[in-house]
């Protein structure tokens, strides 16, 4: 992690470092988000695939955007 900030619109919003990308936690159920983002990443790991963006802020889905890799 290299930052944490908090937006009025998102809530927590997350910066990691080394790949950088953006995770959006919003304000409520965080407990219940790192799990949810917890699944994803090691998915993620998995296939190989670079996210620029990871937004939790949705009851029943995580929407992830991925890096265009070459």
């Amino acid at each position: 992690i290299s930052e944490v900030h908090w937006h009025p619109k998102n809530g927590f919003v997350i910066l990691t470092q080394d790949p950088v990308f953006e995770i959006r936690v919003g304000e409520q159920d965080i407990e219940k988000k790192f799990s949810r983002l917890e699944r994803v990443l090691k998915d993620l790991y998995e296939k190989d695939a670079l996210p620029t963006l990871i937004d939790l802020n949705f009851t029943k889905k995580v929407v992830v955007k991925l890096s265009k890799q070459m």
